[in-house]
């Protein structure tokens, strides 16, 4: 929350992993149980899933993120092991967690569970995200065309004058004004 302000965007995962399917799979490691003194998961098939080393990712814009990589103490002779990883025969399943990821997705989980703020993201989807989708849509509008503060307020001012125009223009032809 910074700046004052409540972050209730949800991640990309959020409406999926409310889903039971989700919550009850047995592999995905969300549902694995955790230990933090000994910082490891256990499997499905209780195998320990210990912590390894830390890694960095750098992805193709230069953002470089940390994970913790985890792995399995052993997957010889283990009856889930077609189900658990695509890991070559003779590898163990590894698991990668990025610790600053997994808090802010649980911020947000809390902030979009909680009643108060649950009601303003239930309003903003109905009132704010049908006209970014229309832009996107109806308009093609899906960047903008300058590059500056003082210049991108400007243009989206416009482009905001302009739905507010096609409102306002659909509106008057239902009434008969027009």
């Amino acid at each position: 929350m910074r700046r004052g302000r409540i972050p209730l965007v949800p991640y990309t995962m959020f409406q999926k992993e409310k889903k039971r399917k989700w919550r009850n799979h047995p592999f995905n490691i969300a549902n694995w149980s955790y230990d933090e003194t000994t910082d490891h998961f256990v499997c499905p098939n209780g195998q320990n899933v210990t912590f390894r080393y830390m890694s960095k990712r750098t992805d193709r814009y230069g953002f470089t993120r940390d994970f913790k990589v985890y792995e399995s103490e052993s997957c010889d002779d283990c009856p889930l092991r077609s189900l658990c990883t695509k890991a070559e025969e003779g590898r163990h399943r590894q698991v990668r967690v990025n610790v600053s990821w997994e808090e802010q997705k649980q911020q947000v989980k809390d902030l979009l569970s909680d009643q108060k703020t649950g009601k303003i993201y239930a309003k903003r989807k109905i009132d704010v995200e049908p006209v970014f989708g229309n832009l996107k849509a109806n308009l093609r509008f899906t960047r903008f065309s300058v590059r500056g503060k003082a210049k991108v307020k400007r243009e989206l001012g416009f482009i905001l004058m302009a739905v507010n125009l096609r409102k306002w223009l659909t509106r008057s032809i239902a009434r008969g004004a027009i």
